[in-house]
């Protein structure tokens, strides 16, 4: 019989292939089965005791019959569908926006929607809302034909005043005057730390952590509990020491909701804050956690404001976390539970360290690839690092690292969140002048624990709709302590501007990366180095147990499409336009565009249309600040005003690697493309 090439159905019908020869001939009649794509929608929630507004939601869509490209051979963790299908997520939500970030275009600040295989959701008043994923993969990129799916599923968001009781409601003021406070049976002051009989821990009877552990009475065990403070208050309670005794040891509550009562601004705790879980819920709504720590003299307490060491629920929601060490840490890599912890419209500010950690939690707990899942939802992290460097010095000193360092192993989600990283301990390279130069932190350092796990398959990340500020966007790397890191890696709908230290957008050691609609600014500032490459990618082996060509496959592909990097400064790109890839079989590069307007005419620096002249900010970025300047900010270093416009190529502009094969539905600011071939992360 001859060799039938099958090209597929017509959309819902059956077809009769037949075929003869020398006089024998054959039929067969084909249903079209199964080939209409679908999404269906899975939801993580609260435990039952805290499905009440405020209540962080986790989704994740699993699309089915989409066409997308088969699984590289030997890849272990490469997920095509989270690479090669669009995911937009409405929340039923209209008119919810964040208000934290500052440096983010507006469409950014939509909280209703979101990109991604998975996604989270803050809702913030009770009702019933109707949840919708639709999933696209664009089939042909010259029409923009797409295949596409709708879900949608139900959330009910209980109302909170139903469950709070003057039983259960503990109220706190550090002055002492309850006037117009919530009815409660539990009216407190601060509390007093003695040392009596060999035992430290005594209070006064009107302590809140007593009562809440029972001392005196107190709410009932296994209850929710509601602890709010007066607002314009300033506590000076060492939460650090009372959360730890309050986790739970005492009381088992179900439960436990902090806030704030009254008028004025949030209140304030004065010390660091500790969050014992223990497989339970929790929630900090509106408060403000700071600690003494002064970024410019690099003195006062460094310590971590929010530390996170178990299993459970959390939610940080309309916070603020200023002047510690470290924002937020999870920690105990001995927790056998997972965790879901969502930091939402918060700010993060004069924080010496990082805003978010996650290195030391688990990579799986029940034997069946469970993780963590941690979502970092309309925050603004402002890594400012204003002292000059070379006062202190090393890693863990002063101002020593960038917003958000992940593990790796969890699943990951920063959205809609405007981050900035001035500097790093990391010294590199030496200024025009001869002073030496100090590297700057990335704003994301994702997979930085390597691929270690014992084969486990590593977590999820998704970025999209951020604003960074600072050398790079993000790095993926394990620094050769480790095999290379492994995971999946979704960086979509994202505005970074350099600084005067940058030289390359981002950097990777793994695969299993798609970049889409990424635009990337160097300023024209003096350099201390200058650009290697726009994005770098280099698989290094590390562990020498493990070849190289294992890790290679746990890491491909790459896929690089439609991204903008403008480059204001003259410069020579080292590595070429993606850096070193030799080390990676499967890389994809398509309808990127570059715009150098001040380098002469090179194969790899194709100038483009000059750009829509819409300032969207002034960036942050102050200037070069070191020790041997005497402490006197170089301002002739700093990026100008008005640096962050949108770039937007004319039709036919030029491109960087091919101009076929992927595009994707919509562009940086979510307008769905054109009908012809798309250029660059923002349409013409």
């Amino acid at each position: 019989m001859p060799l039938v090439r099958f090209l597929g159905f017509p959309d819902g019908e059956t077809v009769t292939i037949a075929a003869s020869q020398d006089g024998a001939s054959d039929e067969a009649t084909l249903s079209n089965w199964n080939v209409v794509p679908t999404v269906q929608i899975s939801v993580t929630r609260a435990p039952s005791a805290a499905q009440y507004a405020p209540e962080a939601v986790w989704f994740e869509a699993e699309a089915t019959n989409f066409n997308t490209d088969p699984v590289p051979a030997g890849a272990l963790v490469y997920d095509p569908a989270f690479h090669e299908i669009e995911y937009v997520w409405d929340f039923g939500d209209p008119g919810d926006t964040f208000a934290a970030p500052q440096n983010v275009p507006a469409e950014f600040k939509d909280a209703n929607s979101a990109g991604g295989m998975i996604a989270s959701h803050v809702f913030r008043q009770p009702g019933t809302y109707t949840v919708t994923c639709t999933a696209r993969r664009v089939v042909d990129p010259d029409t923009m034909e797409v295949e596409e799916a709708v879900s949608s599923t139900t959330i009910t968001i209980g109302d909170a005043d139903t469950i709070w009781t003057a039983d259960n409601t503990i109220v706190v003021a550090h002055d002492g005057d309850f006037s117009g406070a919530p009815p409660s049976n539990f009216q407190c002051t601060e509390w007093t730390e003695q040392s009596a009989g060999g035992d430290p821990w005594f209070w006064n009877s009107v302590n809140w952590l007593g009562v809440l552990n029972g001392a005196g009475g107190g709410p009932a065990t296994d209850a929710p509990v509601r602890v709010l403070f007066k607002r314009g208050g300033d506590f000076t309670t060492d939460i650090a020491e009372g959360m730890s005794w309050s986790n739970f040891y005492q009381r088992q509550y179900s439960y436990i909701y902090y806030g704030g009562w009254g008028s004025g601004a949030k209140p304030i705790s004065n010390r660091a804050l500790c969050l014992g879980l223990a497989g339970r819920a929790m929630t900090w709504d509106g408060v403000e956690i700071r600690d003494t720590y002064d970024d410019v003299t690099e003195s006062g307490n460094r310590e971590t404001l929010v530390t996170i060491s178990g299993g459970g629920y959390a939610l940080l929601t309309e916070c603020d976390l200023n002047r510690g060490g470290t924002g937020i840490s999870l920690t105990n890599a001995s927790v056998v539970a997972p965790l879901q912890l969502t930091v939402h419209d918060c700010v993060l500010e004069k924080i010496a360290s990082y805003g978010l950690i996650t290195t030391t939690r688990p990579v799986d707990y029940d034997g069946l690839g469970s993780r963590d899942r941690i979502a970092y939802l309309g925050c603004r992290d402002l890594d400012t690092g204003n002292a000059p460097h070379g006062r202190a010095t090393g890693n863990g000193a002063g101002n020593s690292q960038g917003p958000i360092r992940s593990n790796g192993n969890e699943d990951l989600i920063v959205a809609s969140s405007d981050l900035y990283s001035r500097y790093g301990w990391t010294g590199k390279g030496v200024w025009s002048d001869g002073v030496p130069a100090t590297a700057e932190q990335p704003c994301l350092r994702v997979f930085s624990s390597g691929g270690s796990g014992g084969g486990v398959p590593n977590g999820r990340t998704v970025v999209s709709r951020c604003t960074g500020e600072g050398a790079e966007f993000f790095t993926v790397t394990s620094l050769f302590q480790d095999r290379p890191p492994f995971g999946n890696l979704l960086i979509d709908q994202v505005i970074h501007v350099g600084s005067a230290s940058t030289n390359t957008f981002g950097v990777s050691e793994m695969g299993a990366i798609t970049v889409r609609n990424f635009l990337g600014i160097k300023p024209n500032v003096p350099a201390a180095f200058g650009m290697s490459s726009l994005i770098y990618f280099a698989n290094f082996p590390h562990d020498s147990a493990v070849t190289w060509d294992e890790d290679a496959r746990l890491a491909e592909p790459i896929r690089m499409h439609n991204n903008s990097f403008i480059l204001l400064r003259e410069v020579d790109l080292e590595q070429g336009a993606f850096g070193l890839i030799d080390n990676f079989d499967t890389f994809t590069d398509a309808n990127n565009v570059t715009y150098v307007p001040l380098s002469p005419a090179q194969p790899r620096h194709e100038d483009i249309a000059p750009f829509d002249s819409t300032e969207l900010w002034d960036v942050r970025y102050l200037g070069r600040l070191e020790a041997e300047d005497g402490g006197v900010l170089q301002t002739q270093f700093a990026a100008p005003d008005g640096s962050a416009s949108l770039y937007r190529p004319q039709p036919g502009s030029p491109v960087v690697g091919s101009t076929i094969g992927l595009a994707a539905y919509s562009d940086l600011l979510g307008t769905p493309r054109t009908t012809t071939q798309s250029r660059g992360a923002i349409e013409p």
